[in-house]
């Protein structure tokens, strides 16, 4: 459910800083369940290890989506 609501975030934006990706995956997620930023930030790092997302060059703290 995490990496699906990371995926409809990130494909809507394409690119996002990892405050504002927290606080929208936390606003989508509150009716089911409240993810800690640490559950979001381990979610974050698979979904880049898999290809789905990168850094941004330009910030360490922004992710982008790849398509």
């Amino acid at each position: 459910k995490m990496e699906a609501s990371i995926g409809r975030i990130m494909k809507s934006r394409r690119s996002l800083g990892h405050n504002d990706l927290v606080a929208d995956v936390i606003r989508q997620l509150s009716s089911q369940f409240r993810p800690t930023p640490l559950q979001i930030k381990n979610r974050t790092v698979a979904l880049i290890d898999r290809g789905y997302l990168k850094r941004s060059e330009e910030s360490e703290n922004r992710y982008e989506y790849i398509a």
